[in-house]
């Protein structure tokens, strides 16, 4: 979870996240960061000057902009059903998270649906207590005491209104030009079943105080909303976080299940 005491620690990074496709579930390892928020877990892989996400006439598009760049972006969106205002946000995660995959940029997509709005005609079936309480850290630990939906945050340190495409490419932009500086290595243990997956980690570089973020994501086929802000729309998702654990770095190396 967020630190509430360190707003804006630079991300770490290092090793390509590992994404495992189990009963229909991914399980996304998505950062190894210095106590607060995402941070960058990406493998050098050369990308070339010109790799970019094409963007329209008044927004610069999403790029790698150097070959050495090893950064990643994590795109978290604080969003629900229950809010009218999300969709379009909804939609602007989608599309960074399909541009993303058919380029092959290291550009994750986490979709955590809040539960506050939930008191307006409709419970989101995705909403969860404890993502509600993520976003108010974040809230915290930026001294803005700013919550709402729909949020984008980037990498644990820049926020804005998800539906910003601008801002969203630009800040983007900026986490994939950071350099990282650990590495991660995700093997898939043998106890796994189709509703619980184990995994072994091992973290070098620098890894002080830090922790690993793993992320439980699913994205499920779209579904009509009957009552609240969006009744009669129907409404799709990417990449919806479904179990969250952050994991104390005492140790280089350890076992987990999601």
């Amino acid at each position: 979870m967020v630190s509430t005491n360190q707003p804006h620690v630079p991300a770490i990074g290092g090793v390509r996240p590992v994404g495992v496709l189990l009963a229909g579930v991914l399980v996304a390892v998505v950062g190894v960061i210095p106590r607060s928020g995402f941070g960058q877990t990406v493998e050098q892989r050369g990308n070339s000057a010109e790799t970019n996400i094409a963007g329209s006439a008044n927004q610069r598009p999403i790029t790698s902009e150097s070959k050495q760049a090893t950064g990643i972006a994590v795109v978290e969106l604080f969003t629900s059903q229950g809010c009218s205002s999300c969709p379009p946000a909804d939609a602007a995660l989608r599309q960074i998270h399909q541009i993303a995959s058919k380029r092959d940029l290291p550009i994750f997509a986490l979709s955590f649906h809040v539960d506050y709005w939930n008191r307006l005609g409709w419970k989101d079936p995705y909403s969860n207590q404890l993502f509600s309480k993520r976003q108010s850290a974040y809230s915290a630990a930026s001294g803005t005491r700013r919550v709402y939906t729909p949020q984008m945050i980037v990498n644990g340190t820049t926020e804005f209104v998800g539906s910003n495409r601008a801002k969203a490419h630009a800040a983007i932009n900026r986490s994939l030009g950071r350099r990282a500086t650990s590495n991660v290595e995700i093997n898939v243990g043998e106890e796994s079943t189709p509703k619980s997956v184990s995994l072994r980690y091992h973290v070098t570089g620098a890894t002080d105080g830090s922790v690993l973020n793993l992320a439980l994501v699913q994205s499920p086929r779209p579904n009509r909303v009957p009552a609240g802000e969006n009744s009669g729309r129907e409404l799709s998702h990417v990449n919806v976080v479904r179990a969250f654990r952050s994991i104390p770095l005492s140790e280089a190396a350890g076992n987990v299940s999601l």
